[in-house]
């Protein structure tokens, strides 16, 4: 079983809760917020696992409208995702892995990549993911970023990533601090165009 109960911003909750039955996925996500009742939704979460427990594919299905979208995974040798395929568009996003750390991801058919580094001038040596933060998208989904069943995470959290769409350019930066034993505790998010968001985590 996993439960995992999120504030996304100082108005929105996200609670997600799954079951598990040999390789079978069932539970629910909702979204509560205190501003927007319209963004209140109930979600019915279905899905299956590979043979070594990671979801091959999980939908979640709109419990007043019955509308769902199906995401349907890949994962290499050593267990980190490398693709997804998105039911209700089609679309397939690649993640690329280099010595153990998320490289780059690309959405196939699209002009527009990401690449991640572990390093900068401050962060001279890589920063050991002792938490195993699953990071797996830029603005980090929090619903699988502390989520084992999505895959093998980076051994290293990254400092730093950027994203080109269309010639442009949106650098986001990771600030860690990190707890006496090497645990991330907080997490500063920013982008270069203004978006700063806090994650806190509670080791035990």
């Amino acid at each position: 079983m996993i439960y995992e109960k999120w504030g996304l911003d100082s108005n929105t909750a996200m609670e997600l809760n799954l079951q598990y039955t040999n390789n079978t996925i069932s539970g629910t996500r909702s979204f509560d917020s205190t501003q927007d009742s319209a963004a209140n939704t109930d979600e019915v979460v279905s899905g299956t696992l590979n043979s070594n427990g990671y979801v091959s594919s999980i939908k979640f299905e709109d419990e007043t409208f019955g509308t769902g979208t199906t995401y349907s995974y890949t994962y290499d040798a050593n267990n980190h995702r490398v693709s997804c395929r998105t039911s209700s568009d089609g679309s397939v996003t690649n993640w690329v892995w280099r010595n153990g750390n998320l490289a780059s991801i690309k959405e196939e058919g699209q002009n527009s990549s990401v690449t991640f580094t572990y390093t900068n001038n401050t962060i001279t040596e890589p920063i050991e993911n002792k938490g195993k933060l699953l990071l797996l998208t830029v603005d980090n989904e929090v619903d699988e970023m502390v989520n084992p069943i999505y895959g093998v995470a980076s051994k290293e959290l990254p400092v730093s990533a950027t994203t080109t769409f269309d010639g442009q350019t949106v650098t986001a930066t990771y600030k860690w601090t990190l707890d006496e034993d090497g645990y991330p505790v907080k997490l500063l998010f920013s982008t270069s165009y203004g978006a700063n968001v806090t994650y806190t985590f509670v080791w035990q």
